[in-house]
């Protein structure tokens, strides 16, 4: 009797079926196999896993009973295949329910939990891990919101994945739309939801992970808050333009049909939404213009603020006073747009003050001059300027120029400037005087 013969002889019989030598061979080596497997990414993977990812003793126990049952799941399955009791269970006009079916099914099943539990740690920590703790309240605050909604994300599309693999097991795809020679099946919304929540995503990872890390660790190339953010908007926008051509021909519409009714229903549409397809196109044109970028200081009519957030259609403007004034983005194209932090951020500003005539102005100047280079706030190149402006009714009238760079705290700075200005002048014995007139009364 050869090795063939052997291996190839009979032992038993389950339900049935004959069971061969060589199929538990085959269940052994499949053990062995699987459990050299486990050795290897527990000796090796996990702990630098659990290492670069901070993970506490609990979730360290998550993770590896969830790995354990995966390979015992793999491990079921080919063991009986192997002996070949794949079963029929209950035969459906459209689908033969096997026992492999079941086991099928709760690997995707375990899988998809795996794939949450590392994505959710993954995005997590490499977000996490690059603050530091000066970005403030808000900021932080901010950064938790973003990291839960993209992880929420992350499990939709994990879950997405596993329901369409489950609608393929188990034969479940059907025609949801049918118009004369297009078909919209389940698996292609599924397919198109997928695209566009993975372009989500891929945006996400993109623009604050990797372009992010760019940035920072960036020495030859320095981008400003408003090029980085001209640059990540662009990106997105044509990450999601493609996302959305990919999902229409994953739902397995006709593209060209689309492009021609679309071009006809732009028409029409275009004239009711004249005003909002300008305030789009002008946001976009501001991401390639940049005349005004996110965090410059402007001045529109009456309000002053600091740019926060240059949307699609309309843009943000936070004030002083954190009252926030959403903005169409035509009127900040078209209309005149005073924009203090454009090109330079360093800007001129001034003050009056007026003095009794019969002071000294070379005293007068050298004081404000003391008074103005010894703030913190006011640079030191340009230096202050001191002018006599005019001679008023009541008093010589200086102009005091100065440079900052800080348009957020200008008011407080020129406040303090005051003050110093009025204790400076009461040491010096220089008055400054109230109006007067002359009155002249004739008998």
């Amino acid at each position: 009797m050869n090795l063939i013969e052997r291996i190839d002889r009979y032992l038993f019989a389950i339900a049935g079926n004959d069971i061969m030598l060589s199929y538990v061979l085959a269940s052994l080596v499949a053990a062995v196999l699987l459990i050299g497997f486990y050795l290897f990414v527990n000796k090796s993977l996990l702990p630098w896993y659990h290492k670069s990812r901070e993970l506490s003793v609990s979730e360290k126990r998550k993770l590896r009973r969830g790995f354990i049952l995966l390979l015992f799941l793999v491990w079921l399955t080919v063991t009986f295949l192997a002996f070949r009791l794949d079963f029929s269970i209950y035969h459906f006009d459209f689908f033969d329910f096997r026992f492999s079916t079941i086991l099928k099914a709760l690997l995707i099943v375990q899988v998809s939990a795996l794939l949450i539990r590392l994505a959710t740690e993954s995005i997590s920590y490499s977000f996490y891990h690059r603050m530091d703790g000066s970005q403030g309240p808000q900021a932080m605050h901010l950064t938790k919101e973003a990291v839960a909604g993209t992880i929420r994300l992350a499990r939709v599309l994990i879950i997405l994945f596993a329901s369409l693999s489950l609608l393929d097991l188990f034969h479940l795809d059907f025609v949801v739309w049918d118009f004369k020679n297009t078909e919209i099946k389940l698996s292609g919304i599924l397919m198109a939801v997928i695209v566009l929540v993975g372009a989500r995503i891929l945006g996400w990872v993109l623009t604050e992970i990797i372009l992010a890390g760019f940035y920072g660790r960036s020495s030859s190339i320095k981008l400003d808050e408003g090029n980085r953010y001209a640059i990540n908007r662009l990106l997105s926008y044509f990450i999601y333009t493609l996302a959305f051509l990919f999902a229409l021909s994953a739902m397995g519409l006709n593209l060209t049909l689309i492009w021609g009714g679309a071009a006809a229903l732009l028409v029409g549409v275009g004239l009711g939404l004249q005003q909002t397809f300008n305030d789009v196109f002008s946001g976009i044109l501001l991401l390639f213009e940049r005349s005004v970028e996110v965090g410059d200081w402007v001045e529109l009519e009456t309000h002053v603020g600091r740019v926060i957030q240059i949307g699609l259609r309309t843009s943000v403007v936070k004030g002083r006073d954190d009252i926030s004034v959403i903005v169409p983005n035509s009127k900040l194209v078209t209309d005149k747009v005073i924009n203090w932090s454009h090109i330079d951020v360093q800007t001129r500003f001034s003050l009056d003050v007026g003095v009794a005539y019969g002071s000294d102005t070379q005293r007068v100047k050298q004081v404000l001059e003391t008074v103005i280079k010894s703030h913190p706030k006011v640079m030191e190149n340009p230096g202050p300027r001191i002018r006599l402006e005019n001679f008023g009714d009541s008093s010589l009238d200086f102009k005091i120029l100065f440079w900052a760079n800080n348009f957020y705290v200008i008011e407080d700075v020129k406040s303090d400037l005051r003050f110093a200005i009025d204790k400076a002048f009461r040491e010096n014995n220089i008055e400054i005087p109230f109006p007067q007139r002359d009155v002249w009364m004739r008998k």
